[in-house]
């Protein structure tokens, strides 16, 4: 009977110390990984749906096309968000009678979960005035419940490690012939470049993938307006905010 006892009490003990480990393991993956909040939901999980809206203007030779997401929830108030993605997606656009511009933008939604949405939006602008069109590449970041933008600099922290992976990354994913355009920005530069990421009129956008972080760099009309790049988010863990 005493040898059934501690045989009992081991075997508890052992179950224990092994809980114990797997909500350690599970804490430590919590804190090393800050998007973990990023991760996609299923469907049936989102407390919201996603529909599509078309801007247009055509008066005086203008011809205007913007889309743009619209979200749509019986749960929250997406007003502010909403707001937000129009603005947004409006932003490549002044509306002025004698531009006669030509634009023509769509969106990829490249992740949402019930917390996060990033939206990517792409397309041609052009006005009589101009010498050729550009290509558009802009994007959105949501905290859905707080219906507030979030920028770069709300993830990660810009230092040597971050400039060292870009640069990198830009390099191998980037043809040779237009990443030499990077020699162009000195490290230091790069920084205040990325530390003003995702503001009005910078040029130089975030998003989101479940597993990537991408971030287009404004170039010149010659190699296509932008070069953007994705990089996986384990390379920069170490340059994740605490939470």
């Amino acid at each position: 009977m005493k040898h059934k006892v501690t045989l009992i009490i081991a075997i508890l003990i052992i179950f224990a110390t092994t809980i114990i480990i797997l909500v350690n393991e599970r804490n430590n993956n919590e804190k090393e990984d800050n998007l973990s909040d990023f991760q996609n939901n299923t469907i049936e999980d989102n407390i919201y749906k996603i529909d599509s809206e078309t801007y247009t203007y055509t008066l005086n030779g203008n011809n205007v096309l913007i889309k743009y997401p619209v979200l749509n929830s019986n749960e929250i108030n997406l007003s502010s968000v909403n707001e937000l993605i129009k603005q947004t997606a409006l932003s490549e656009f002044n509306e002025d009678e004698e531009a006669e511009q030509q634009i023509d933008i769509d969106y990829k939604i490249v992740f949402y979960n019930n917390e996060f949405i990033s939206i990517a939006f792409t397309g041609l602008a052009n006005t009589i005035t101009a010498a050729h069109p550009n290509n558009i590449f802009y994007t959105l970041n949501i905290d859905i419940k707080e219906g507030t933008k979030i920028k770069l600099t709300d993830i990660y922290n810009i230092d040597d490690n971050f400039i060292d992976t870009y640069k990198s990354e830009f390099k191998r994913q980037i043809n040779p012939e237009i990443a030499i355009y990077l020699e162009n920005y000195t490290d230091e530069e790069l920084k205040e470049m990325f530390n003003n990421a995702d503001k009005a009129n910078d040029g130089i956008f975030s998003y989101y993938t479940d597993t990537t972080i991408g971030i287009s760099l404004p170039t010149i009309f010659a190699i296509g307006n932008y070069s953007k790049i994705e990089i996986n988010r384990d390379l920069l863990k170490n340059n994740l905010k605490q939470q």
